[in-house]
């Protein structure tokens, strides 16, 4: 927890050995990770999951994305656990996070970016100054790539709007223009993502 009544924070990503390891790449609402094999540049099904090691043509598009939900999801996930990555992965202790708990950074946090420029340092402020968490910068997937990889771009489970023939989705974004994570709105559904899960249950 990085500020009063916030979130419960994920010390990792989804599929990550650790804290600075990015682990796995999801589209918005697909369930299945994949992981990205820069030498043939390609995305290949993560372990764990069903023909892991698969390589998946095409990638991150939106024949796959369709070809996956046979419509483009037009809902929030919090509803709808089985679209959420973080429940299928580590069962319903977790879940992706809110458009809205991702805006609480806002004003509660400082940022610090590694001298390998690899990973951002998230730290709370006043009590909460000696909790942090590590959001690694990995960048993206689109169709067969991986790129933007001077980001960290992570799924919300919030919702946006209708673009096009696919939807829009709220992502986290945090960069070294952009220390602090924000919500933003900038690619559609089909890119693949990290997502750092966050707590269902905080009565303990």
């Amino acid at each position: 927890q990085l500020w009063a009544d916030g979130p419960y924070w994920s010390i990792k990503n989804i599929g990550a050995t650790n804290e600075y390891d990015p682990g796995y790449f999801f589209s918005w609402g697909n369930t299945i990770g994949y992981v990205h094999d820069s030498a043939i540049n390609q995305w290949k099904v993560a372990p764990g999951y069903p023909n892991a090691g698969t390589v998946w043509n095409g990638g991150f598009n939106l024949n796959n994305y369709l070809g996956t939900h046979g419509q483009s999801l037009q809902r929030s996930l919090q509803a709808n656990a089985a679209d959420d990555a973080a429940v299928a992965a580590w069962g319903s202790d977790w879940r992706m996070p809110t458009k809205a708990e991702v805006d609480g950074f806002d004003g509660n946090i400082t940022s610090t970016l590694s001298a390998d420029a690899k990973y951002m340092k998230v730290n709370g402020k006043g009590d909460f100054i000696n909790d942090y968490i590590i959001l690694p910068i990995a960048g993206l997937g689109n169709d067969n790539t991986n790129q933007e990889t001077q980001a960290h771009w992570s799924w919300t489970s919030t919702f946006s709007q209708r673009s096009g023939t696919v939807n829009k989705s709220y992502q986290m974004l945090v960069s070294k223009k952009y220390p602090t994570p924000h919500p933003v709105i900038s690619v559609v559904s089909t890119y693949g993502m990290n997502i750092r899960p966050v707590l269902t249950n905080t009565d303990f």
